[in-house]
């Protein structure tokens, strides 16, 4: 009777193991870090809007710039971003070429791969007032973000690349 008990006991936890293990992986990977992953992404962004983000463990507010008429804006003609920064966010991942034309002050570009930094073009200067052609700013990999801050903010803020941003 007392071996039955133990082979019986056994035998419930191993299917409770087995199930347990089953609800805690999906493909190898555990469901804590699955939902981890995506709780990180946000992809809830409306043109123009305000929102506070993390960029490391330092909050700052940015404009959000999502369409292409924002994006081709940017910054130009202002005196001042206005906020900490401006956001560019983009729907897939490219190269892009970003210019300063009708800009009024130095920026740092930072530039991102979904949350983590992976370039920074520190100190770009506001164009000359008779400079007639332009110099254009890429990142060295493709990006899906950029941020852009007054000059020398993103060494002052400790920004580089690895740094992880939170939306």
């Amino acid at each position: 009777m007392k071996q039955k008990i133990v082979i019986s006991s056994l035998a419930v936890l191993s299917l409770l193991t087995i199930f347990f293990w089953i609800n805690k992986t999906q493909n190898g990977v555990p469901m804590a870090a699955q939902q981890a992953a995506l709780s990180k992404v946000d992809t809830s962004f409306t043109d123009r809007e305000r929102r506070t983000i993390m960029v490391g463990t330092i909050p700052l507010e940015v404009e959000v710039v999502t369409s292409p008429e924002s994006t081709t804006q940017g910054l130009s003609g202002r005196e001042e971003i206005g906020a900490d920064g401006m956001l560019f966010i983009f729907p897939e991942l490219r190269t892009p070429r970003f210019w300063m034309p009708d800009m009024k002050f130095d920026i740092d570009i930072v530039w991102l791969n979904d949350d983590t930094v992976v370039d920074i073009s520190a100190s770009v200067p506001k164009p000359k007032p008779e400079q007639k052609a332009l110099p254009t700013y890429s990142p060295s990999e493709p990006v899906n973000r950029v941020l852009e801050l007054p000059a020398g903010k993103a060494a002052e803020l400790g920004i580089v690349p690895g740094t992880i941003c939170n939306y």
